[in-house]
């Protein structure tokens, strides 16, 4: 079993410009975000961009799985190495539920994709009440970009694997499990994570759907997840269409406080302010880098008492954080009255 990671690496190499990460050895690699390839260069130590993470009573986690289809593809074991840490770090971290950004296979006709991610996928199941949920990105759709073509992620992940069976499963838009909802609580603070499959333009049926939701769970503080949200653009990431009309058909619910998705290799965030209320969403997308993503997840490391989310960047299988500013930031956030 692996030790709880340490909130950081040993003095490394590390940049203020968002292009470095530690690596055992001197060198860096560095994510060409715009470019959206894999380079390496060596760098400097610098400073920590922020002071190390020290939890308080009652702080939690959120994990996000970023497109895992080059894992599926071929190299299952570090998708395995993914849910296998956040099985075992569950009660460390505090981490109370996961978030999968989508394309969970690369290939949505190969079946031997779909067993491998099934299989990595099924250790999140071993602990029986780890709330999950899981974005269809476009690959996961056969053709790809086709909203009908899921048929094989259905038969791996039907609404019927968790309806009456998970506790935290709150249901699903029409006859399928494309777009669904997970509820979960921690420190104090009920959410309700909604997962919107791939649809270039959005659909406004499953926008209004997951409006009711939002309504319908008004008390709980809400997180929308879908594949294609923005694109990779540093601290002004633009929306996509797709994002641009989910944010605009939701942003009239209070309870709208986080949006995330993958799809383009690279990093962004964005804030929009409605009504006084500030939605934070990101882009995380690690397929660019060598083996296909080198195990890079998120953790939202949330502090109810300290009204902040810290997001962090973290490797299992290199046991290594990135420390960039666009994969180590804090947002402060008003969670209002707490249990």
């Amino acid at each position: 079993m692996r030790s709880t990671p340490d909130a950081y690496p040993p003095a490394g190499a590390r940049t203020s410009a968002g292009a470095c990460v530690r690596t055992a050895g001197p060198a860096c690699i560095g994510l060409a975000l715009l470019a959206a390839a894999a380079l390496v260069s060596s760098c400097a130590p610098l400073l920590p961009l922020l002071p190390p993470h020290d939890p308080l009573p009652g702080d939690f986690t959120i994990v996000a799985l970023p497109d895992t289809q080059y894992y599926s593809a071929g190299r299952p074991e570090i998708f395995m190495a993914q849910t296998r840490f956040i099985v075992e770090q569950r009660e460390a971290l505090n981490i109370v539920a996961v978030l999968h950004l989508g394309d969970i296979v690369d290939n949505a006709a190969d079946e031997r994709q779909w067993q491998n991610a099934a299989a990595a996928l099924a250790v999140l199941d071993e602990p029986g009440d780890l709330p999950y949920g899981l974005c269809v990105g476009n690959h996961d759709e056969h053709p790809s970009k086709s909203p009908i073509g899921t048929a094989v992620f259905n038969r791996y992940f039907p609404a019927s694997r968790y309806e009456g069976v998970a506790g935290w499963y709150g249901g699903h838009f029409g006859d399928d499990n494309d777009n669904h909802y997970i509820l979960f609580s921690g420190g104090g603070v009920d959410f309700v994570a909604v997962m919107m499959e791939f649809e270039v333009g959005g659909n406004a049926d499953v926008i209004a759907w997951a409006d009711g939701v939002l309504k319908q769970h008004a008390d709980r503080k809400a997180i929308i997840c879908t594949h294609y949200l923005m694109r990779p653009f540093f601290l002004d990431s633009a929306f996509s269409r797709q994002g641009r009309a989910i944010y605009e058909g939701l942003k009239g619910n209070s309870n709208l406080l986080l949006m995330m998705g993958g799809h383009f290799c690279g990093f962004g965030r964005r804030s929009d302010v409605f009504e006084g209320r500030t939605v934070h969403a990101f882009l995380a997308d690690f397929q660019c880098a060598p083996q296909g993503g080198d195990g890079w997840l998120r953790l939202l490391r949330i502090s109810p008492a300290r009204r902040q989310i810290r997001v962090q960047t973290y490797s299992p299988t290199r046991d290594e954080y990135l420390r960039d500013f666009e994969n180590e930031f804090v947002w402060t956030v008003d969670f209002g009255p707490t249990d």
